[in-house]
C-alpha cells in the first residue's frame, strides 16, 4: 500500500535509512520502495536526511 502510493506521488519520494539495511537482520535487507523512489540515501546516519533535503531542493531548481 505503501508503496503504490509512493509510485504514484506526482512529486520526487527520496528513501532514507540510516543504518546500511544490507548489514542488517535478513528481513530488513530488502526495500521495496528504491524501485519507485528519486533517489536514496542508505547508512548516511542522520546526515542522510540533509543529503536528501538538499537533493530534493536541486531537483526543484531543474523544473
Amino acid at each position: 500500500m505503501l508503496r503504490d502510493a509512493v509510485a504514484d506521488s506526482p512529486f520526487p519520494v527520496v528513501e532514507v535509512h540510516i543504518s546500511e539495511i544490507a548489514a542488517r537482520e535478513e528481513f530488513r535487507k530488502k526495500s521495496y520502495l528504491t524501485e519507485v523512489t528519486e533517489s536514496q540515501f542508505i547508512g548516511k546516519g542522520v546526515a542522510g536526511y540533509e543529503l536528501a533535503l538538499r537533493w530534493l531542493i536541486e531537483e526543484t531548481k531543474k523544473t
